[in-house]
């Protein structure tokens, strides 16, 4: 059974400058993630920005940090495969 609870929803679609439709990803917040994960927010800071192991990948917008909800899902299934305790 999996014990992880499913991330927020990530609306993937948007109307460019043309009218035509672009593929978007919301990104996720520290709080966001932290609340997915059951971990707290300074947990998920101190993995993003390396200072942990094994680094949780993120996106640095100046000094905020962002998450995309695919790639801490791969991040999770590679943690679950490879045995690697986070």
């Amino acid at each position: 059974m999996n014990s992880f609870k499913q991330p927020p929803p990530n609306p993937v679609a948007a109307v460019g400058n043309q009218g035509d439709m672009i593929a978007v990803t919301r990104l996720l917040t520290v709080s966001e993630i932290s609340r997915w994960l059951a971990v707290s927010p300074s947990w998920i800071r101190d993995h993003a920005s390396g200072r942990r192991r094994p680094p949780l990948p993120c996106i640095k917008l100046g000094k905020s940090l962002r998450f995309d909800s695919k790639a801490v899902n791969g991040w999770l299934n590679l943690l679950r495969t490879s045995g690697t305790a986070a």
